[in-house]
């Protein structure tokens, strides 16, 4: 599989592709105005994309997007209170989305009314199906940069010289 997007009037419309060319059919439309800035995460086998995408109106805020590309359904998640945008010197910084090595969707942005202010703070955040996100890292004092070093192993990072990663315990990053 994989995605490609068109600006049409200063937003972006995702569509995913099959390797034989074939645009993937969803049984709803695939949400309009993408964040299209690497924000986007294709699930470990590949079968399901997580993006981020404002829809209809931007007034609302942004909201994460799975796109099944193998069963054509698209989910939605609230982000809460959280917002996935900033501006920082001039360059926009996407929030980050990335799967666990669990097939949990894990999140950074800032949180509250202050959160698109230059430099608020981030932290991860996890996608519970039906309540609000949960924070991960807000009891630490720097938040890591969760990377992934193999296909199936977990995110990790490193914060004042410890190892941390996901997936932890419910509520907390080891």
């Amino acid at each position: 599989m994989s995605g490609s997007y068109s600006d049409a009037m200063g937003t972006d419309q995702l569509t995913i592709y099959r390797t034989d060319g074939g645009a993937v059919k969803f049984a709803n439309p695939l949400p309009g105005d993408a964040l299209t800035t690497a924000a986007e995460r294709w699930s470990a086998d590949s079968s399901r994309l997580a993006f981020f995408a404002y829809g209809k109106s931007r007034a609302e805020g942004a909201r994460l997007f799975v796109a099944d590309a193998v069963h054509g359904g698209v989910e939605s998640h609230s982000l809460g209170d959280t917002a996935v945008t900033v501006m920082r010197d001039g360059q926009w910084d996407y929030a980050k989305v990335e799967w666990t090595e669990t097939g949990e969707l894990v999140y950074f942005a800032g949180q509250g009314e202050h959160a698109l202010d230059k430099y608020a703070r981030r932290d991860w955040w996890l996608i519970r199906k039906s309540e609000a996100p949960l924070k991960l890292t807000g009891d630490l004092k720097t938040v890591p940069e969760f990377e992934r070093v193999s296909v199936a192993g977990p995110l990790v990072g490193l914060v004042d010289g410890f190892l941390w990663w996901l997936p932890m315990p419910p509520g907390r990053a080891d």
